[in-house]
């Protein structure tokens, strides 16, 4: 059979069979090799979690035998993957809007509670939210912002003794008690010139070894600031617990255009007891911690404690 093909022929056939034996590796070492070198260049990686729910099983078997896995990278495997491609988050280039601490201590019965104050003035009158406020000029990070809002809300000079320095302390990444800071950002909506760029961080604390101490103190720090007619430190005016379960599902089912009401404890400013009321969350307290309960996809900051949500409409 050979014998009748032209030596042109042959020599065509030996070129196509080199070339197909030749492509499917080469191209994708080749590929493999681009990839990791942006990568390592970049230093942009995937989350954990995008990177557990891509990496299948069959994703493995595609890496030829007797090849490094170390050569063929998340996006050689997975060719959408730069829309899952992540960058580190960094918390101190963020330029955030408003800053906010969220403080977490232990029931009773073992149970985790938050502390939520309800707002004195505005337009969230008498709804409840943890300690917030906007950010000002002379704030640097994100943290000076969140730790003053927390020390003028809580009245912390009076009621635990702290100074500002304290609280940017007690918020510092390194201190056991901060356990999470969620930052969240959400773009303004083009179809609402009335909307604007939100950017907050939200600092989780383990409150618990404080929490006794503010709720016994902050009616009466209350009391003396409102006599010197104090504004920054007055614009709470009810201190309530809130089982940190119970939020959590008012939060993740919050319905659109519905206000979001749960049961709290309220302590009472004249007999100093708990009692069992519904109240109203601001609703920017929803909005801002709703993805953190749903556990949706972050960017990861410079550590473990740091997460970043952005919205996407």
């Amino acid at each position: 059979m050979f014998k009748k093909l032209s030596k042109a022929a042959l020599l065509t056939i030996v070129a196509i069979s080199a070339i197909i034996g030749m492509e499917p590796e080469t191209t994708r070492t080749i590929a493999a090799k681009s990839f990791v070198k942006q990568s390592q260049k970049s230093k942009k990686l995937p989350s954990q979690k995008v990177r557990e729910y891509y990496f299948t099983e069959s994703s493995y078997e595609e890496i030829p035998c007797g090849e490094s896995s170390s050569e063929y990278s998340f996006e050689v495997i997975n060719p959408l993957s730069y829309l899952f491609e992540q960058k580190i988050f960094n918390l101190a280039e963020y330029d955030n809007k408003s800053g906010s601490v969220f403080p977490i201590y232990t029931g009773p019965k073992g149970q985790l509670y938050v502390i939520l104050t309800r707002e004195a003035y505005g337009k969230d009158k008498g709804k409840y939210d943890d300690f917030s406020g906007g950010r000002e000029k002379k704030d640097k990070h994100p943290m000076i912002s969140a730790a003053r809002e927390f020390h003028e809300e809580a009245i912390l000079e009076k009621t635990l003794g702290w100074n500002l320095n304290d609280v940017i302390h007690y918020l510092d990444s390194d201190n056991n008690g901060m356990l999470t800071v969620v930052a969240y950002s959400k773009n303004k909506n083009p179809q609402r010139p009335q909307s604007k760029d939100i950017r907050n961080v939200t600092y989780i604390v383990d409150f618990n070894q404080y929490a006794k101490k503010l709720f016994n103190t902050f009616y009466t720090a209350l009391t003396s600031e409102k006599a010197k007619k104090h504004r920054s430190t007055t614009e709470k005016d009810r201190i309530a617990g809130v089982l940190l379960n119970d939020l959590k599902e008012a939060v993740i089912h919050k319905k659109d255009r519905e206000a979001v009401r749960i049961s709290a404890n309220v302590l009472d400013p004249k007999t100093n007891r708990f009692n069992k009321e519904q109240i109203t969350l601001r609703p920017f307290l929803v909005e801002k911690l709703r993805q953190y309960f749903l556990d949706m996809p972050y960017d990861q900051g410079e550590n473990a404690k740091t997460r970043h949500y952005r919205f996407q409409r």
